[in-house]
């Protein structure tokens, strides 16, 4: 068992403020100084990094030893108790410690006592373990209890959409007497995510990195860490690999950030790109709104609204959310009325054809169209990808943290042959290929 010196700051962190009330070298004193301001944690890794083993010690300790009490969340967690909390467990045994907890369903709470599920343990140092998303599509709804909580934990953040979103968790661990924490843990993402752009980009990183700027600690992982643990095929295979593929090794195999995952249908740097503040209204002659209801799980109701200027499409906003339907609904009329429609087309498909039913009775002002998608998706996408490409035009200067970034970072990271990755964006956008093709007649 050991805990790799990477993360020992962690616990250096949690002590530094103690620790200055003690004497201290000059050397000394400037370093906890530094890590008495950290509150946020990037931890990343690349392949065989013992990354999920020593964060799980270490969460186990600041339990124990710490008195932490941890909101441990990814964006969707259905099986807590087959994958996190065995993992956490099996920690707690090699550290000694099972005398001293007590492990539920979906929490383990330090206590002697005999609980269950339902015990009031708000006092007591805890890990609980949520889900970000519900099934109900409510992304943080079952978030809204945070009270007595100073670390949030997000594992697999890669997977986390919204920055926002986990600046409202962020913002809700408040602790008074406590250090507070919010720690991400992920694989690299493309450069098009918000966790590279708000904590990578901003600071000047490119990733990679073992260093505290400002109030953020980068612990970034790789197998070379570890290499007594790494199996001998597995070690010859990544050397392989860094001869023979060097990207792959960058990206994968040494976790770094990607510029265009590979097998991406639409890479960022073969888009048409505009800027809406030079852009010629007077030359429209169409406005066109499509409209993919989400049905559940990890779905989103997307909602591109486009101009037609001589044949060519520019997508000039987005409704693109994972919200229920008292919320897509009124933004969908409030848009469609805004853009002053010429067409309103509704994918029918599941919800759908309710979602239809409702704009035809409110939505007077635009033709309102429905068609039920029955051909595969996926190679409907790949089918209209040359015509989206050629011919689709996306803004250059939309907000950060918007719906317009979100739809894009969906859109530019959809990989060909991948299984359970967000396809809403290139899903209406392929709908919306087949639908201006019949309304302006292309061959």
């Amino acid at each position: 068992m050991e805990i790799h010196k990477k993360f020992k700051v962690i616990i250096d962190i949690v002590e530094s403020k103690k620790k200055l009330k003690g004497a201290l070298t000059p050397e000394e004193r400037a370093y906890y100084i530094k890590l008495s301001k950290v509150d946020t944690i990037i931890v990343t890794c690349g392949r065989n990094s013992f990354k999920s083993y020593s964060m799980s010690l270490i969460l186990v300790i600041l339990t124990i030893v710490y008195d932490f009490k941890t909101l441990f969340t990814r964006y969707t967690m259905n099986s807590a108790e087959d994958s996190i909390i065995p993992e956490i467990t099996e920690k707690i045994e090699l550290l000694g410690f099972l005398k001293y907890v007590r492990i539920l369903k979906k929490r383990i709470i330090r206590t002697s006592e005999d609980i269950n599920e339902k015990s009031d343990v708000e006092n007591k140092p805890r890990i609980v373990f949520k889900g970000v998303k519900t099934s109900a599509g409510n992304q943080t709804a079952s978030l809204k209890s945070l009270k007595g909580f100073n670390c949030f934990v997000l594992d697999e953040a890669e997977e986390h959409n919204s920055y926002k979103d986990w600046k409202k968790v962020f913002r809700s661990i408040r602790h008074l007497t406590l250090p507070n924490l919010s720690i991400l843990i992920l694989n690299p993402t493309p450069k098009t995510h918000w966790i590279y752009k708000e904590f990578f980009k901003k600071k000047g990183l490119k990733g990679g990195t073992n260093q505290v700027i400002d109030n953020i600690c980068y612990i970034h992982m790789v197998y070379t860490d570890m290499l007594q643990y790494v199996p001998a095929n597995i070690l010859a295979e990544f050397e392989r690999t860094k001869i023979e593929n060097p990207k792959e090794y960058r990206e994968v195999i040494m976790g770094g950030f990607q510029d265009a995952p590979e097998g991406v249908l639409f890479p960022i740097d073969k888009l048409n790109r505009f800027d809406l503040k030079t852009f010629n209204y007077q030359n429209v002659t169409g406005r066109i709104g499509i409209i993919d209801v989400a049905d559940s799980g990890k779905d989103y109701f997307s909602f591109p609204i486009i101009y037609e200027i001589e044949r060519q499409f520019y997508v000039v906003d987005v409704l693109h959310t994972n919200k229920d339907f008292t919320i897509t609904k009124p933004e969908t009329i409030k848009k469609a009325l805004e853009h002053k429609l010429d067409y309103a087309w509704v994918e029918t498909n599941s919800q759908g054809k309710d979602f239809y039913r409702y704009l035809k009775g409110q939505l007077h002002s635009a033709t309102v169209r429905g068609d039920f998608q029955s051909k595969n998706k996926e190679s409907r996408i790949i089918m209209q990808s040359d015509f989206i490409l050629d011919n689709f035009h996306f803004r250059n200067d939309y907000a950060e943290d918007s719906d317009y970034e979100l739809f894009m970072q969906h859109f530019t990271t959809y990989l060909k042959g991948q299984t359970n990755q967000i396809d809403d964006a290139p899903d209406v956008l392929a709908s919306a290929s087949v639908f201006v093709k019949k309304i302006y007649h292309f061959r």
